[in-house]
């Protein structure tokens, strides 16, 4: 069984409204075959119905900000990178639709994919931070870097509620994996 049907299997029975505890535990007995860490891994990234429903208006801002991103993007990049944008258009066009992409993946609740967009905007920052002169900066870069600052926010926010880790039960054999409390969900 690959990591994808495993994944649409766990998100089968997160659908019908399982904690990721819950669906860990009825994904280990259907099949025992599977690897308790590589199957922890993949719950990890599988927010609950309760967590999506709790954390609902910050996953909208985070994609309305990287909408916003893209359409900045577009419509003014030669503000954004100077002189450099006539010579890199193939690139410039490339960024917002790995944007987009990225959304999609989001906006479909691939827990993993907030980290990789919390580094990538990080990465894009911290390189064009020594080019920038702040005197001479205008508004659009300005807005552009409040952008990806409040994205790479968003998505470590994003990623420590909906992907937290799950802890290995010592001295237990089998293995046994014990995932935190759902944001918004209630446990007994």
């Amino acid at each position: 069984m690959g990591k994808r049907d495993i994944r649409k299997a766990v998100e089968a029975k997160v659908e019908l409204g399982y904690s990721r505890q819950h669906a860990f535990d009825e994904m280990r007995l259907e099949r025992p075959e599977l690897g308790v860490k590589r199957l922890a891994d993949i719950v990890r990234h599988v927010p609950s119905l309760a967590a999506r429903q709790r954390y609902r208006v910050e996953q909208g801002a985070l994609l309305a900000a990287i909408a916003a991103s893209v359409l900045l993007q577009f419509i003014h990049s030669p503000s954004i990178y100077g002189a450099q944008a006539e010579d890199a258009k193939a690139f410039l066009f490339a960024i917002p639709l790995a944007s987009i992409g990225m959304g999609i993946g989001i906006f479909r609740y691939h827990a993993q994919l907030y980290r990789w967009l919390m580094i990538l905007t990080l990465c894009g920052i911290f390189r064009r931070i020594g080019v920038i002169h702040f005197e001479e900066t205008d508004p659009w870069t300005i807005a552009h870097y409040a952008l990806a600052v409040a994205i790479a926010g968003l998505a470590f926010f994003l990623h420590v509620k909906l992907a937290s880790n799950y802890r290995m039960v010592p001295g237990t054999q089998p293995p046994m994996v014990e995932f935190p409390p759902e944001p918004g969900s209630f446990t007994m």
